[in-house]
């Protein structure tokens, strides 16, 4: 079942044609999927990069925990935008 939303090709998967909830659903089944392949060490052959900010990111995990990071920002500054509006 944890297949169900398996895509051969993701760039083919067009978002914006399908209802909301498929959205929603897809959403909330990355990071099952993600956790599926590093189990399955899909990723042990990462790459690590620095970011435009000068962050070195070596290994998977530090890629990992850099992306909470970087979410983490996004989302506070949703929210104070969310707070100049309202």
């Amino acid at each position: 079942m944890t297949n169900m939303l398996r895509f051969q090709n993701f760039s083919s998967l067009d978002l914006d044609q399908k209802p909301w909830f498929f959205k929603a659903l897809w959403l909330l089944k990355l990071p099952i999927l993600f956790k599926e392949d590093y189990e399955a060490g899909k990723f042990n052959n990462y790459r690590g990069y620095t970011t435009l900010t000068g962050i070195d990111i070596h290994t998977i995990e530090e890629a990992i925990q850099f992306n909470t990071f970087h979410e983490g920002i996004h989302y506070g500054v949703v929210k104070s935008i969310q707070k100049l509006i309202t």
